[in-house]
């Protein structure tokens, strides 16, 4: 739906195991990468709930940022701007 003017990268923090991740995208047919992050990380970038994203440009500024479910239409328009 993106085409080539948006990469998705999903973080998870918090775990029971890779095994329970693993089962997660499986069940989500999730085809993209998945980096696993802790609670630094969450600390890091003042993750308020959960699912937060993130809209980071081409230079790697974070351009914009939200919590809560949202679908793949609602993420593309919040990038037009960017």
């Amino acid at each position: 739906m993106f085409g080539d003017r948006v990469n998705v990268v999903l973080i998870a923090l918090e775990w029971d195991s890779l095994d329970d991740l693993r089962a997660y995208r499986d069940r989500h047919a999730l085809d993209v990468p998945i980096l696993l992050g802790d609670s630094d990380v969450a600390r890091l970038f003042r993750v308020p709930g959960y699912p937060m994203y993130y809209i980071v440009d081409a230079d790697g500024r974070i351009r914009g940022r939200d919590f809560g479910y949202t679908t793949a239409p609602g993420l593309l328009a919040r990038t037009i701007a960017l």
